[in-house]
């Protein structure tokens, strides 16, 4: 069996990718294509989890309630071992296709060991990357890291060998599975094929998509105020508890923020930002193009700075509108988990009435 691993990058359509592949798994099936599920139903990211360091994937794992090191070893052997015995017993299927995008995140090491165990499953291995212009990355990156949690004011400055690092990213996997074996593609709607990430990526992988099931394209940014607003109450609400668990009165507030603040003005980059990436990632930049796109003039499109709009929002009106939203997503929650405990303990549907009768005596 041949495997194909897209790695990502990070905000380049991984997760509609994802969606794509899982909706339509069993059409990829009838073609001779395997999509596993061992590994994430959708995002593949156990496999990164398997080779990372200790201290590599904290949130993941704290995410799956292992706390303890010894635990997220075991956890680690046999989510190796899910794989394995589910490509085993899937073996006449010609191809596999996996796809996690923390797998652009490995280092050297953690890349070789992943080398190892792919090419003891598979005959042949090849990787495909989609890689997106930093300043963009940066900007679609804050608004990611706002909904799982962060308290950053701002979106992160550039640093080499981060994860727009891409000469260092991609020198890795080379030297890991040979130059020969990856296949990068730009993530930019004027290099796309039909101007989609999920036509591109189909055509990258030799699927014929004929009659698949569509899907929504996934983790829509916020606009402005949704972006101050979020900032507040991760403040409020943080993601996890002092314990290191998840914070279970968080629950999904990013789907109500999602849901109701999405579009509007956005966050846009400014010449000291554009200027401050491009001067970090020039040389790594000219390396991919020479290496993968010789015939580009520049790996990625020119750009200049958005004219500057200043946010109209009063610091003291943000701070009042983020106590209501988290108090009142606060209370909801506890009422919540409330109504779920009694009746998890209380037989016959009691637990419900009596949780609602609870709930109406002592109002949160």
């Amino acid at each position: 069996m041949k495997a194909l691993v897209h790695i990502g990058t990070g905000k380049t359509g991984s997760t509609s990718i994802q969606s794509y592949m899982y909706e339509n798994r069993m059409k990829l099936q009838a073609q001779g294509i395997y999509y596993p599920q061992s590994p994430g139903a959708r995002n593949h990211r156990r496999l990164p989890a398997i080779v990372q360091k200790e201290g590599k994937a904290d949130n993941y794992f704290r995410d799956q309630r292992l706390i303890d090191p010894a635990a997220r070893q075991v956890a680690r052997t046999a989510w190796w071992k899910d794989l394995c015995d589910e490509i085993t017993a899937v073996r006449q299927c010609g191809r596999c296709i996996i796809s996690a995008e923390h797998l652009s995140q490995l280092d050297m090491e953690e890349t070789q060991d992943l080398h190892a165990r792919l090419t003891s499953l598979f005959e042949e291995v090849r990787i495909l990357v989609y890689l997106r212009d930093p300043v963009d990355y940066a900007i679609s990156m804050y608004d990611t890291a706002l909904k799982i949690g962060s308290t950053a004011a701002a979106p992160a400055p550039p640093v080499a060998g981060g994860p727009t690092d891409y000469a260092r990213i991609l020198k890795r996997w080379a030297d890991a599975f040979g130059q020969e074996n990856l296949t990068v593609r730009l993530f930019d709607r004027a290099e796309l094929t039909g101007g989609d990430i999920l036509q591109d990526f189909a055509d990258a992988a030799g699927i014929n998509t004929q009659d698949f099931v569509t899907v929504n394209i996934h983790n829509p940014s916020l606009g402005r105020l949704g972006q101050q607003l979020l900032l507040r109450v991760n403040k409020r609400l943080p993601r996890y508890r002092r314990d290191g668990s998840p914070n279970p009165v968080r629950g999904d507030i990013v789907g109500l923020f999602e849901r109701f603040l999405v579009g509007g003005s956005r966050l846009a980059p400014d010449q000291k930002m554009i200027a401050a990436y491009n001067a970090t990632f020039a040389s790594s930049n000219e390396w991919v193009r020479q290496t993968f796109f010789p015939d580009r003039p520049t790996l990625f499109r020119e750009r200049t700075a958005a004219p500057a709009i200043a946010d109209m929002f009063n610091e003291d009106d943000l701070d009042r509108l983020a106590d209501l939203i988290s108090e009142s997503w606060r209370q909801g929650r506890e009422a919540q988990m409330d109504r779920k405990r009694a009746e998890r303990f209380l037989p016959n549907g009691q637990g419900k009435s009596f949780a609602d009768r609870a709930s109406r005596r002592n109002p949160k």
